[in-house]
C-alpha cells in the first residue's frame, strides 16, 4: 500500500473514529503525512491507530494527536523522527496583547452581528473560548446555585472534552434570560434545529462561524487601532481584567481551562504594569 492509500485510509478511519479531540483531527493528518513520507519503516496503519486509542486511555499525553505521534515514534525506538516533525511544524510566538480600554472595546462590540457581539460579551465576561460559547446549551446554565454568580458548564464542546464551570455576574441575568427567549433546553446562540444535527455537522459549523467571527473582531480591530484582534485576544483580555481586580494565577488556571500553568502566565499581559501599581502604593 503506497502513502496516498494510507492517508485515504487514516482520513476515513479519523472520520469515523473519534478517540482524541475532533480539533486536532486536521493537524495529525497533516503530520501523519509528514510521518508516513519521510519514515521508511513499513509500519500498518492499524498498528498506528489502535496504538493511539490504546494509548489514550491512559496517557494524557497523548490527547493531542501531534503528542500521540511523538509517543507512537519512541514507541518505534524512533524518537529522533517525533522530535523532528514536531519541530518542523512549531510555530514561533508573533501576536501581541495589549490592554484594550473599555471605551474602544464597546465601540467594536457595537459594529458586530448580533450573535457575535452576545459572544464577544460572554467571552470578556467569562474568559470562554469561541466553540465553548457559541455552542453553551441553556439546560447547563444554573442561576440558583451562587448568590451572584451564574454558573455555566460546559463539558462536551470544551478543549479535550473537560467539564468546567464558566461564571457570569448575576446582574447579567435578565440579559441571558432574553437571549433564552422562553426556552429552557438546546443551543443559546444557535438555531433549534441544530441540537438535532450530529456533532461534525455541528463542529464544522463552529469552525466556519469562528473564521467569520475572528475576521469581523479583526476588521473592527483594525478600525479603532488595536492589532491582531481576534477570539483568541478577547481570552487575553479577560486574564488583564480578571488580575487587575485582585484574582490568582492559579485560579485563573482552572477559569481559562488550561492544564499548564506556564500556558496561563503567557495570558497576562499586565504583570509588569500590576508590579508597578503595587510598587506605587506600597509608598
Amino acid at each position: 500500500m503506497g502513502v496516498k492509500e494510507h492517508l485515504a485510509d487514516y482520513a476515513e478511519y479519523l472520520r469515523l473514529n473519534k478517540t482524541l479531540a475532533v480539533k486536532s483531527k486536521k493537524k495529525y493528518i497533516s503530520i501523519a503525512r509528514l510521518y508516513l513520507m519521510t519514515s521508511n519503516a513499513h509500519v500498518s496503519l492499524d498498528s498506528l491507530n489502535s496504538f493511539i486509542s490504546d494509548t489514550n486511555k491512559g496517557n494524557k499525553q497523548c490527547q493531542n494527536y501531534k503528542y500521540a505521534l511523538k509517543v507512537y515514534c519512541e514507541y518505534l525506538n524512533h524518537k529522533d523522527w517525533g522530535e523532528k516533525l514536531l519541530k518542523v511544524r512549531a510555530k514561533p510566538r508573533k501576536k501581541q496583547f495589549n490592554y484594550v480600554s473599555n471605551e474602544i472595546l464597546n465601540k467594536i462590540l457595537r459594529g458586530m452581528p448580533k450573535v457575535f457581539k452576545r459572544i464577544a460579551f460572554v467571552q470578556l465576561k467569562s474568559g470562554s473560548r469561541f466553540t465553548e460559547t457559541i455552542l453553551l446549551k441553556i439546560e447547563n446554565i444554573d442561576f440558583n446555585v451562587h448568590p451572584d454568580l451564574i454558573y455555566i458548564t460546559v463539558g462536551q464542546y470544551a478543549k479535550g472534552g473537560k467539564t468546567r464551570k464558566l461564571r457570569l455576574h448575576k446582574k447579567y441575568a435578565p440579559m441571558l434570560k432574553e437571549w433564552m427567549n422562553g426556552r429552557t433546553w438546546g443551543f443559546l446562540f444557535l438555531k433549534p434545529e441544530y441540537i438535532t444535527k450530529v456533532g461534525e455537522e455541528v463542529d464544522a459549523y463552529a469552525d466556519n462561524q469562528l473564521r467569520y467571527y475572528n475576521e469581523q473582531l479583526g476588521r473592527l480591530g483594525n478600525l479603532y487601532g488595536v492589532d491582531n484582534l481576534s477570539s483568541h485576544y478577547l481570552r487575553h483580555l479577560f486574564a488583564d481584567n480578571y488580575m487587575k481586580h485582585g484574582g490568582s494565577e492559579s485560579k485563573l488556571k482552572d477559569i481559562l481551562g488550561h492544564a499548564r500553568i506556564e500556558t496561563t502566565l503567557r495570558y497576562i499581559s499586565i504583570q509588569d504594569r500590576l508590579a508597578d501599581e503595587v510598587m506605587v502604593n506600597m509608598g
